[in-house]
């Protein structure tokens, strides 16, 4: 009969184990075997339970000097018997001598069974399996304490323990051992039910085996005779399956790519580069809503290169709409780009000389184009028809009035620099009609009228003409001085306001009405030789409160004027000043300077947001929504630019007051976590899914390194204390502390996890480098005295190796070498700061104070250098010292945290940043890739920690995935790790709903639900 079984028993069985690869599969093993056998009827007839569930095994991989947990207590008390996986690594396990002394306590030590599966019971047993400590009283009244050697129950897996030749039988004896134990019953018993189970199952096969055969035999000869009927009709099976699988695939990629464009968490970025990729076909099917979203809301640098031209592109122009751009070259073509679209250029016109000017109608209907020779056309975009003027001089602008009525047209005189205006109606324009005619030189529309600024040509003074009433509506704007020349003027956005600057170098700003100057600005000094800044031109933001006060061609520096609080800020430049502008409906600043620099600037923190050396300019022009800007380069490209500049990162966690800076970064193994090391001795991880804290750590001292476990959940952290201590981050138990010894001089400055999670090598800045046995305290099991202090290290090949950064030097430690040889790489001038591995490309990586990061290749003769990225060689760099390196995943990209503030991408293709991470407002102290490679994280310590995505290269794949669309069989196994048989399954799983899916959005009817597999986190 079954022994009773308490009522609060839970478990039929827990097992223990030691946490090493072997013991673990024998562990895992056992759970589902016990769980998946059969009780036999007899025995369920007197009361034994028909299946053996649930059993106890626990998931993780727990600190070695820790007390047993509470639920692990919990689960031995509600267990009915303790089964112990025994090998020669199990005595060491003080969890499993834990959960044997506790089990016996309990009062079940016959409950206890061994599973031998490695060596001899004396050296696999722990101790309490094997003794028994009981007290006696001896006769003078003493108690001691004698130790009785006892017998556990056994079963063994061993080759050769089990005698039985078949590895298949031994295991089958031992489970089955196992399981009568647990019953209470006898083995031979329940091996003889076992037996008579599996010849009854065997007979019964064999009937239906027979039955299946005799009814092969009578198709056999059907079969022959449909052979070449079958094989015909399975080619044209195949035929129509492809065309299936790609009319398939058309309507999922349309569905994908309409679908995803409604999706608020849409990626623009990601929208943006696969509608460059979409077909034209598909392309055209797209809502406008979606291109529009996708092209606007893009968080790329370069958006677009348009080519078309042949030689210089000299004239850009946006629609008002945005969604058009005419430019105009020196091949005298107008090119008509459908931005939205991406679809090739059209030809508007061709001139017969080089485009000086292009100006569109407010209603974007009409565009204005004019060469350097003098002749002006105006073409109706909708009609394309051309009415044209030769002017008989050079015209250098265009400029239509606000509400498309009058065209401006500015032409030079002579070589004095003299220049006439004259301004016609748009819809008389080629009937010989001029509307007003001056010499002058240029002229402004009022943002809300037919009014007009004209500005005088050499000295003298400008005047406001209405063009309603030409002839009697002129209004003067005096200047004080003869010798203050109009240099440049403009109306402010709201039309009360026009602000002038002139060769006295005052900036005055005028009533719109022609009054005198209602204000004149404080001259501003050069702050490097304390002259005048000369200003030539203004530009006033949209909202009028800001203005923009620079010296075209001629200073270094724009004069930003708050107008209310009357304060001017300053930004100055290492070039002359070239051209501003203000970003339409938005708070930046567009500035290029002589030597091909742009840069954005903010007014509202005050800062430059973003530059770039993008070469000879010739000129830029904001969209209408300042979402985006064009420039034109001197090779002939049109560039769309975004207006940020750069990804837009997620800032995470909380802010920290910390001086010191971010001492380590780095994800876990599994990307669902984020540690984040501070020099002030503070540690913490977040959690990836909602960036919350989920566990905090003072270290006491400074922290110098961290470094996660390959099972993701430990971490080891060293610094000041001269200790390396392990955490747990997600039990929170309290940290496993080693590696303080007498012998070592100085702190620890580096530490690394081994591939295999058994061993962590230090450095101290004694120039030790010691490799300790994780498991043993302070146990170390090789030490190397380097030559120079060292700053870094990182394991190579699996763990064979261990690369260091040791003075200007990086060295290969061969492990497995008697001697613990090394090889020395001398590429780097100045103190190396980090050095990393990288397993998938072989690749090793390491940077120096200097700016330079190299990129060599190990060979089994010496380093061969491959890549050497040089921040010395970015004109735009100036502190470039290199913190922090880091490998994608793939091995095909380093970040590198330098401090200039900026966090670089590079590429193994060339020796060029392909990203540039910028906004960081101290130095990049701590870098770290993803698992995934879609994000990196960036810290200085001071403002919490940036997540940037910087990874577009799997984009149908990240798509289809967020549109809920499914995977192919290979990227279910690369993505999500599945077995072959699982993502062949569940590919046809998700092909079905697809195809259900575009069906019923065809048919108008309600969408099916998506099915229930595996989605990538």
């Amino acid at each position: 009969m079954p022994q009773a079984q308490p009522a609060e028993r839970k478990y039929v069985a827990f097992i223990s184990y030691r946490h090493k690869p072997a013991d673990i599969a024998w562990a895992k093993w056992l759970h589902d075997e016990i769980e998946r056998f059969v009780v036999p009827d007899s025995l369920v007839q007197q009361g034994h339970p028909k299946r053996l569930r649930p059993v106890f095994r626990d998931q993780e991989d727990l600190p070695v000097d820790a007390n047993l947990s509470k639920s692990l207590e919990t689960a031995l008390e509600g267990s009915g018997c303790l089964i112990v996986v025994c090998s020669p690594r199990t005595p060491e396990s003080v969890w499993v001598r834990q959960e044997i002394e506790r089990f016996r306590a309990l009062g079940r030590g016959d409950r206890i069974l061994a599973v031998l599966i490695e060596g001899e019971p004396d050296q696999s047993f722990p101790e309490p399996l094997r003794f028994v400590d009981r007290e006696v009283v001896t006769q003078a009244g003493e108690r001691v304490v004698i130790r009785d050697r006892v017998e556990p129950l056994a079963a063994d897996v061993r080759p050769g323990g089990g005698q039985e030749a078949s590895t298949k039988v031994r295991n089958r004896k031992a489970l089955v051992r196992v399981v009568a134990a647990i019953l209470g019953v006898g083995f031979d018993e329940l091996w003889q039910r076992e037996a008579r189970r599996r010849r009854r199952v065997m007979q019964t096969w064999i009937a239906s085996v027979a039955a299946v055969m005799l009814a092969m035999a009578g198709l056999t000869g059907v079969a022959v005779w449909q052979r070449g009927v079958a094989k015909e009709q399975e080619q044209l099976a195949k035929a129509n399956e492809r065309e299936a699988v790609a009319a398939g695939e058309r309507a999922l990629e349309r569905l994908i790519f309409t679908e995803a464009g409604s999706r608020a968490d849409a990626n623009p970025a990601i929208m943006r580069l696969i509608l460059r990729e979409l077909p034209a076909a598909l392309r055209t099917e797209l809502p406008a809503s979606t291109r529009d979203k996708w092209l606007k809301n893009s968080d790329d640098q370069l958006r677009l290169r348009l080519r078309g031209h042949e030689g210089l592109v000299t004239a850009v122009a946006w629609s008002p709409n945005g969604t058009s751009l005419a430019t105009g070259g020196r091949d005298g073509r107008v090119l008509l780009w459908e931005i939205a679209t991406l679809a090739s250029p059209s030809v508007v016109t061709q001139h017969r000389g080089e485009i000086s000017a292009l100006e569109w109608s407010s209603q974007g209907n009409v565009l204005a184009t004019s060469c350097i020779n003098g002749l002006v056309k105006i073409i109706r975009t909708d009609s394309m028809e051309i009415k044209q003027v030769d002017i008989g001089e050079p015209v250098t602008s265009l400029n239509m009035s606000k509400d498309g009525t009058f065209l401006c047209i500015t032409s030079t005189l002579n070589s004095r620099g003299e220049s006439r205006i004259s301004i016609s109606e748009v819809s008389e324009f080629g009937n010989g009609r001029s509307g007003y005619g001056a010499i002058a030189g240029g002229a402004r529309w009022c943002p809300v009228s037919q009014r007009v600024l004209v500005l005088p040509n050499n000295g003298g003074n400008a005047f406001i003409v209405d063009m309603r009433q030409p002839d009697s509506s002129m209004v003067p704007l005096e200047a004080p001085d003869p010798l203050a020349w109009f240099a440049g003027a403009e109306w402010s956005p709201n039309a009360q306001f026009i602000a002038s600057a002139s060769y006295d170098n005052v900036t005055r700003v005028w009533r719109a009405h022609g009054e005198q100057a209602v204000q004149e600005l404080p001259e501003v000094l050069d702050n490097d030789n304390y002259t005048k800044v000369p200003v030539r031109d203004v530009s006033w933001r949209y909202d009028s409160e800001y203005l923009a006060l620079y010296a075209r061609y001629s200073g270094k520096a724009v004069i930003v004027w708050d107008m209310e609080s009357g304060q001017p800020y300053s930004i100055s430049f290492e070039d002359q000043l070239r051209d501003v502008a203000w970003q339409p409906l938005g708070d930046k600043l567009l500035i290029l300077t002589d030597d091909g620099v742009m840069s954005l600037w903010d007014s509202v923190t005050r800062a430059l947001q973003w530059t770039k050396n993008v070469g000879d300019v010739g000129s830029f022009s904001w969209s209408p929504d300042g979402t985006q800007f064009v420039t034109t380069l001197s090779d002939g490209t049109v560039c769309i630019w975004s207006t940020g500049g750069y990804p837009e990162p997620k800032v995470v966690g909380l802010q920290v007051d910390s001086e010191v800076g971010t001492s380590g970064l780095e994800y876990s193994p599994d990307g669902r976590y984020l540690a984040e090391a501070f020099g002030d001795g503070r540690f913490r991880v977040l959690s990836t899914d909602d960036w919350s804290i989920v566990y905090a750590y003072d270290y006491g001292m400074w922290i110098a390194d961290m470094s996660w476990s390959p099972g993701g959940n430990l971490i080891a952290i060293a610094g000041g204390k001269n200790t390396i201590e392990i955490i747990d981050p997600i039990t929170k138990r309290d940290p496993t502390v080693f590696g303080s010894r007498r012998d070592l001089a100085g702190s620890i400055d580096a530490i690394a996890w081994s591939p295999c999670g058994d061993y962590i090598a230090s450095a101290a800045n004694d120039r030790n480098v010691m490799i300790w046995q994780v498991g043993a305290r302070d146990v170390v099991i090789k030490n190397v005295v380097m030559e120079d202090q060292v700053h870094d290290l990182s394991w190579g090949e699996g763990g064979k190796k261990l690369i260091v950064a040791a003075g200007n030097r990086v060295c290969e430690i061969d492990l497995q070498g008697a001697g613990g040889g090394s090889r020395i790489l001398d590429v780097h001038n100045d103190v190396v700061t980090s050095v990393s591995w990288s397993e998938s490309s072989g690749y090793v990586v390491s940077s120096a104070k200097d700016g330079v990061v190299s990129v060599v290749e190990p060979s089994d003769q010496s380093f061969n250098q491959r890549f050497v990225f040089d921040w010395r060689a970015l004109p735009y760099s100036h502190m470039r010292e290199i913190d922090s390196v880091a490998w994608s995943p793939d091995g095909k990209r380093v970040i590198a945290g330098s401090k200039d503030r900026i966090a670089r991408v590079w590429s193994l293709v060339d020796s060029r940043p392909c990203i540039e991470l910028r906004g960081h407002d101290k130095w990049v102290d701590a870098v770290a890739w993803s698992p995934d490679g879609n994000e990196v994280a960036t810290a200085t310590g001071h403002r919490g920690v940036r997540i940037w995505i910087v990874d577009w290269h799997n984009i149908r794949r990240m798509l289809w995935h967020s549109t809920g669309a499914y995977l192919f069989a290979q990227e279910r196994i690369d993505i999500l790790g599945e077995t072959p048989a699982e993502a062949s399954a569940n590919e046809a799983i998700d092909r079905a709903w697809v195809a259900e899916l575009v069906a019923a959005k065809r048919e108008g009817r309600p969408l099916p639900e998506p099915p229930v597999t595996p989605r990538r986190r």
